[in-house]
């Protein structure tokens, strides 16, 4: 008779461990399904998926206003690049006017500068960052007025 008490204890032991409940409705059997607990778990489910939706349209937002952003930027630098060649232009024409003034040494350093800024616009284009691209091409224009101004005071003599 101890012997079946014994295999019963184990067979009730195995019972008990059988019949666990989660709050999962996915592993919960037959005894601990709870419509509550599936209904609370779609909720959350639905809560997160509109959490996330609402994110995602804020980054899509941010996403279109950051390339606008960077449109109108590349425009004005695009401006930008228009004004310092057409200027370059210019100094050029006024330095080969003045190439057989008396003060030729004057006029040739003048060539090597702005041959220097013709070479340091080409390298504007290697620039990926728009913000510095536009920063050096203003640089290179006031350089360039600079370039014009002692170009007129050396015509001017």
């Amino acid at each position: 008779m101890k012997f079946s008490h014994f295999i019963a204890v184990i067979g009730l032991g195995a019972f008990i461990c059988g019949c666990a409940t989660t709050d999962d409705p996915r592993s919960g059997g037959l005894f601990s399904y709870s419509p509550t607990k599936y209904e609370n778990r779609i909720k959350d489910r639905e809560e997160r998926l509109k959490s996330i939706e609402a994110e995602q349209k804020k980054e899509q937002a941010e996403q279109a206003s950051l390339k606008k952003q960077k449109s109108s930027l590349q425009k004005e630098v695009n401006s930008l690049k228009k004004k310092l060649n057409s200027s370059q232009t210019k100094l050029d024409n006024n330095l080969a006017s003045m190439k057989n003034s008396s003060n030729s040494a004057e006029v040739a350093a003048l060539q090597k500068k702005s041959a220097q800024i013709k070479k340091q616009s080409a390298q504007v284009n290697e620039i990926d960052d728009i913000e510095k691209k536009k920063a050096e091409i203003i640089r290179l224009q006031k350089e360039l007025k600079n370039l014009e101004l002692e170009a007129d005071a050396l015509s001017r003599l």
